[in-house]
């Protein structure tokens, strides 16, 4: 079982989202569900998981919001 976890800047949880593979299809979903319910962020941090930069940078570009990417 994977987690996705949105957090504001303050490091509270505002969105998650379980799922059991940790794929394109999934961090997609999540970060669809997260765009919805929150809106467009300032800035989008992901670790360094591939398909997590594959679903986001489409995203990114299409809502003008900037991303790093990152190794936790």
């Amino acid at each position: 079982m994977y987690l996705y976890r949105a957090i504001d800047i303050l490091g509270d949880t505002v969105e998650f989202f379980f799922s059991e593979n940790r794929d394109l299809v999934a961090a997609q979903r999540f970060l669809r569900k997260a765009l919805t319910r929150h809106g467009r962020p300032e800035r989008i941090v992901i670790d360094g998981s591939q398909t997590n930069y594959e679903a986001i940078l489409p995203a990114t570009l299409k809502a003008g919001c900037g991303s790093d990417r990152g190794d936790r």
